[in-house]
């Protein structure tokens, strides 16, 4: 009181106090109580005078505060009682994991609400300015597998959305309550990477500080069993991890490889299927989710260019999300793949872009140059090394190989038939050989349904044969380099009986990821292309096959004897020493002549000059004389030739060598049989050369020379209608040279 009031000699005894302790634990009605309260007084004076009035009497003065305001005393030992508790998060797919029903998802930038109402009015941060100990606190919890807790304060406020009457202030009477956790790593620096359920506890205090904790951990436990007050429906999870993609593999519907040029490649073409497999660390946002606008992307790469995916989807099987298929068709009439098109032939690179249900997103790129698959660096995309499970690349092929180089061989040791000066000729036994080159490796015939394929075709088109297809011995493993060899089947395949056709053929070749060229030509050399678009040139020769022996159509005899028909023999023509007999011959088509088919062969480098074997081969006239007499040469420029006096000669002439193989002999023609020189021998043959023999009995045969009949008719002297078909025979009977005679 006044200081004259303290003073004993002044106080008098007229200034006193009551005190009640409020202590349920002394005194059980205190206990769970809320009410005014009512008080007397009763006092007595020194006389015993007594005084006895109640708060609610008129003799009683009423407390007031400074303000003059009457107060009245409340006591309130009940503790408030919390309910209706709930939690909303502002994440759009917070109830989007199925497996997790039972909790709300947040990232970060979202905020989590934890809803809740009290039995009685709280203190609101408003009301406890000057005393902060009684403000309302809500905090997040994560419960870490350490054992230790991370700890996050939301900001606590009134409720104002409630419905009804509970938006008028003056009606709310501050039982209703929110509490606002902001997800921000930049103000919590703990979220950061943070994947975890979330408890929490709230802590609120009535006027009179009455204080309640009541907390639910990430399982929704109660801290406090013994208050009826239920958790959430559903609980909080933040997660602010983005999802990763372990590892990815390419495969394709084509099952071609090219490893030789592109190991570990996956190869594709028009029709085919890409498929870039991939599994992510965690269950990804799909389609069905939020209208599928966090479902995943898949981009394929060729240079700058971005192809979106055909399909998406989650693989077969799958059933916690993790296993996914982005699948890219290569449709040829499909405009988006224009690009590749354009280009033929590359290599594929890759964006996915993947978000986990709470929406947090990585971006996964993986580049080609042509020689590598490499992951690329992005900002904010971590470290993450995303494995390249089967360490295969894949490449596109839109092209297909193109031939050139194409030309004929044939094994047939015949002449060449001026009429068909550019025509190359094989019968029965003989090999024809057609070589090819591709632009780029294609499948060998060991490659099933990929090999090549030649077709060998008659004049009028139709397919007579199937070349055998093998790589040349000079292809040094590039597999550009191509032969295709038909042998001509021998007479007991009946379609190959005295058959006589000028040939075409077909090509097909396909490239290790399957793209195929069709090429061909008739038998007049004239291209045959499907598609086209080729300018591939005809081999510089043609094809003939040619199993129809030739036959003799007219004959006639003549003798250059002077004398007489024998009447007794008038169907005979006679002749005597000294005479010859001439047989005429006409065939139905040309034959060799007796100098167009010389064979030299056995030639060897052990004569002492060096490259002697360039002397074997097939000789044709060069239609020269030298010394008086035709002379001949072989595909190596070495020629045969008489010497002038008594031999013919074999010598070399690019370089000009001296005559390395001499024979003695003056013939017109060169002689056939062993030709020695020094320490070689070879032998001269002439195997398609005419032979007739005249016979006297059974034992006496007679050697014709043969030649062509040059005093035919004016049509059949000019070489280019004579055509081979006119032949004369003759012997000359000469008993001095032939004892037969």
């Amino acid at each position: 009181a006044t200081d004259s009031q303290n003073e004993e000699s002044h106080h008098k005894g007229l200034h006193w106090k009551a005190v009640i302790n409020i202590d349920p634990t002394s005194d059980a009605n205190f206990s769970e109580l809320e009410s005014d309260l009512e008080f007397t007084v009763k006092i007595l004076d020194p006389s015993g005078n007594e005084y006895a009035a109640s708060n609610t009497d008129t003799s009683m003065p009423k407390p007031k505060n400074a303000e003059d305001q009457e107060l009245t005393a409340r006591i309130d030992t009940i503790t408030p009682v919390l309910s209706e508790l709930s939690i909303v998060s502002s994440n759009a797919g917070a109830e989007t994991d199925i497996d997790r029903p039972d909790h709300l998802l947040a990232m970060q930038g979202d905020e989590f609400t934890l809803f809740f109402q009290t039995s009685e009015r709280v203190l609101g941060r408003d009301e406890t300015s000057s005393k902060q100990g009684l403000k309302p606190e809500v905090e997040f919890i994560s419960f870490l597998e350490t054992g230790d807790k991370l700890r996050f304060p939301a900001t606590v406020s009134k409720d104002t959305s409630t419905s009804g009457s509970m938006k008028d202030e003056s009606v709310h009477k501050g039982l209703h309550w929110k509490a606002v956790f902001e997800v921000d790593n930049s103000t919590h620096p703990d979220l950061s990477d943070l994947e975890s359920d979330l408890g929490f506890v709230i802590t609120v205090r009535d006027p009179s500080g009455n204080e309640r904790e009541l907390g639910f951990d990430n399982s929704s436990v109660s801290s406090d069993t013994a208050q009826p007050t239920t958790a959430p429906a559903k609980m909080a999870r933040v997660d602010l991890k983005a999802p990763e993609v372990k590892s990815f593999k390419w495969t394709s519907s084509n099952e071609g490889l090219n490893q030789e040029d592109f190991q570990y490649t996956r190869l594709v073409r028009h029709g085919d299927t890409l498929t870039l497999s991939f599994e992510t660390s965690e269950r990804l946002s799909t389609s069905t989710d939020l209208g599928g606008v966090r479902e995943p992307v898949v981009k394929f790469i060729s240079d700058k260019d971005e192809i979106g995916a055909t399909r998406l989807t989650v693989q077969s099987g799958n059933t916690d999300g993790t296993l996914w298929q982005a699948e890219l068709e290569i449709a040829e009439s499909d405009e988006s793949h224009a690009a590749l098109k354009a280009k033929g032939e590359g290599f594929f690179g890759f964006k996915i872009s993947v978000q986990d249900k709470t929406g947090n997103e990585r971006l996964v790129h993986f580049a080609d140059d042509g020689n590598n698959l490499t992951q690329q660096n992005h900002e904010d995309e971590g470290s993450y090394r995303t494995k390249n499970e089967s360490g295969y690349r894949a490449r596109f092929d839109m092209k297909a190989p193109v031939l050139s180089g194409l030309s004929l061989a044939t094994t047939n040791l015949g002449i060449t038939d001026t009429d068909r000066s550019d025509v190359l000729f094989a019968t029965t036994g003989d090999t024809l050989t057609l070589s090819f080159t591709t632009n780029e490796r294609i499948a060998t015939p060991d490659d099933g349904a990929l090999a090549p394929e030649v077709e060998i075709h008659d004049e009028e088109g139709n397919k007579i044969g199937t070349g055998n297809v093998s790589v040349q011995s000079s292809d040094a493993g590039s597999g550009e380099l191509w032969k295709a060899e038909f042998t001509v089947p021998t007479p007991d395949n009946i379609s190959f009986k005295d058959l006589e056709t000028d040939l075409g053929f077909e090509i097909r070749v396909k490239d290790p990821s399957g793209n195929e060229r069709i090429l061909g030509f008739d038998h007049e050399g004239n291209l045959v292309d499907p598609t086209g678009t080729q300018t591939t040139q005809a081999p510089s020769n043609g094809a003939r096959i040619d199993t129809k022996a030739p036959a003799v159509t007219l004959v006639s005899l003549e003798t250059s004897n002077a004398g007489l028909s024998d009447q007794d023999l008038p169907s005979h023509l006679l002749a005597r020493e000294g005479d010859n007999l001439t047989l005429y011959f006409t065939t139905r088509e040309r034959i060799a002549g007796v100098d167009e088919s010389i064979i030299v062969s056995g030639a060897l480098s052990s004569n002492g000059i060096p490259g002697s074997e360039a002397a074997n081969g097939k000789y044709a006239s060069t239609g020269n004389l030298v010394n008086g007499k035709s002379s001949y040469m072989n595909d190596n420029s070495w020629e045969l030739y008489f010497n002038g006096t008594d031999a013919w000669c074999i010598r070399g002439t690019e370089p000009p060598t001296p005559a390395v193989y001499v024979q003695v002999a003056s013939g017109s023609t060169p002689p056939e049989g062993l030709w020695h020189y020094n320490r070689d021998t070879i032998t001269l043959t002439n195997p398609l050369k005419p032979i007739v023999e005249f016979k006297a009995g059974s034992d006496k045969v007679f050697d014709a020379i043969v030649s062509r009949d040059t005093v035919a008719t004016d049509s059949q002297n000019e070489e280019s209608h004579h055509k081979g078909l006119h032949w004369k025979a003759v012997i000359n009977i000469d008993p001095t040279t032939d004892t037969n005679f």
